[in-house]
């Protein structure tokens, strides 16, 4: 089982999101695993039911809009190589998501040293448009992409006004066990966001993958000035700036606080974890 963090579109509220696999199905005369996403998100083109299967490290998933099976993950994947995600439209047609292994790596968990792909989703006709767009994100054995499961977004992405879910807070299975990410005080955190706050705030911005690896994204409101600084755990400022894909890549292993300013007024200050622990 899987659980994740939940933004609330309209209250700001934190809370959580468990995916988990409840049974085995065969489809086209493949034994998959039916696993329960069940959570329209932002984010989350895919959001219903997810069927997977492994075959020696690659891992598959029954894409039902174009009734086929896709590549979801490919662990023996080395630096450079990719692969591709169809995806259809609401109106029919179809973009592809382009995979890209940035970089290849292992993680140590539990006792198990687990596969960890550093990737790049590109979106080669985003929003139909024909402008790509980039998502970086890292992929780990059995964890599967840190962000969210099948972390795909949804076609309408840049105008949705929905739900946002993002950044593993816990994993388990019968293997390896119970493993916390650490970003939450418990896998059933949450956080509300009271009418107060809401009153004083013009926008509660989003900040993910988290943990992250070499970039972190600032979701904010189209119309809001940004300003961020990244400090260690002495207090000494490393990095400020006003983009919102912040680049990571320079930083070490460890935690990190994130001071968001929102048109010049709302602060707001957020732990950041750089590479699982």
């Amino acid at each position: 089982s899987w659980y994740y963090d939940v933004t609330y579109a309209l209250s700001k509220d934190i809370n959580y999101h468990k995916v988990y696999c409840d049974a085995i199905v065969n489809i086209k005369g493949i034994d998959c695993k039916r696993i329960n996403i069940d959570y329209g998100a932002c984010n989350n083109h895919f959001a219903q039911k997810l069927y997977t299967y492994d075959n020696n490290g690659t891992i598959y998933f029954y894409n039902a809009d174009i009734d086929t099976f896709q590549i979801l993950y490919n662990f023996n994947a080395l630096k450079g190589d990719d692969w591709k995600i169809n995806v259809k439209n609401y109106n029919g047609s179809i973009d592809t998501v382009l995979v890209q292994v940035d970089s290849v790596g292992t993680v140590e968990i539990n006792g198990y040293t687990l596969k960890k792909l550093y990737v790049t989703y590109n979106y080669l006709s985003f929003y139909e448009t024909g402008i790509t767009y980039e998502v970086n994100s890292v992929i780990i054995q059995l964890f599967g992409d840190i962000g969210f499961l099948i972390n795909i977004l949804d076609e309408q992405f840049g105008s949705c006004d929905m739900d946002f879910i993002h950044s593993l807070r816990c994993y388990q299975d019968s293997d390896i066990g119970f493993y916390n990410s650490g970003i939450r005080d418990s896998c059933d955190y949450t956080y509300i966001f009271s009418s107060i706050q809401l009153n004083q705030a013009t926008n509660t911005p989003i900040v993910f993958p988290n943990p992250a690896e070499n970039r972190i994204r600032i979701l904010i409101q189209a119309n809001d000035e940004l300003n961020y600084e990244l400090f260690n755990l002495s207090g000494v400022l490393l990095k400020k700036g006003n983009e919102t894909n912040v680049d990571l890549s320079a930083l070490s292993d460890g935690v990190y606080f994130l001071r968001l300013t929102i048109n010049k007024s709302q602060n707001k200050m957020i732990k950041i974890i750089k590479h699982l622990p």
